[in-house]
């Protein structure tokens, strides 16, 4: 079973360096973002010509609901 490395704020500046280099180390990586569909995108891309493995998600970490809903939709996804 792969690792996956759930990265909050992935979508750009540190987040994103932290999901480049999680997926680099041989990890997948659940790209969190809030509002910015495209940096989460543009990271994911990234990440897969690299020949990694990446999916954005988006959620609310600041709220309970947000961040159960990410938990069970990336454990789903990378079971």
């Amino acid at each position: 079973m792969t690792s996956v490395a759930l990265v909050t704020g992935g979508s750009r500046g540190l987040g994103a360096v932290i999901a480049r280099r999680l997926a680099a180390d041989g990890l997948a990586v659940a790209v969190n973002h809030h509002a910015n569909a495209d940096g989460a995108r543009q990271v994911v891309s990234a990440v897969r010509e690299a020949g990694g493995t990446a999916e954005a998600f988006a959620a609310d970490v600041t709220e309970e609901a947000g961040v159960t809903g990410q938990r069970l939709t990336v454990n789903g996804g990378h079971t």
